[in-house]
């Protein structure tokens, strides 16, 4: 099993392999809100948000801030609570953990432009 932060960087990796060039890692819902009121003041736009579904609430106070850009949350397969909020509440895409480099790819393809 893997630690937040381990989790975090694996993930951050496998976003780089996969094309991404300008990655964020914030660590609370207040370093988030910072980094977009930042972003959106120099007229910059995030293509994709990643979430662990352990900070569900955050990603759905993130949905709210930032409704156009897509939410693709990591979660557990064993967590039915927090599956149920974020297919009700319309987030963008789920991978199971574990999970690799093609079931990212998979699942961020859609977002890549």
């Amino acid at each position: 099993m893997q630690s937040e932060p381990e989790l975090a960087k694996y993930t951050t990796n496998l976003l780089d392999e996969l094309g991404f060039r300008h990655i964020i890692l914030a660590k609370s819902m207040d370093e988030f809100t910072e980094i977009w009121n930042n972003s959106i003041e120099k007229n910059k736009k995030f293509q994709l948000i990643v979430c662990d579904d352990e900070q569900i609430k955050s990603a759905l106070q993130i949905k709210d801030v930032a409704n156009e850009t897509p939410i693709i949350v990591l979660s557990s397969p064993n967590n039915k609570n927090n599956l149920r909020i974020a297919s009700r509440l319309g987030l963008d895409g789920l991978i199971f953990r574990p999970y690799g480099r093609t079931q990212l790819e998979k699942c961020v393809s859609k977002f890549l432009s």
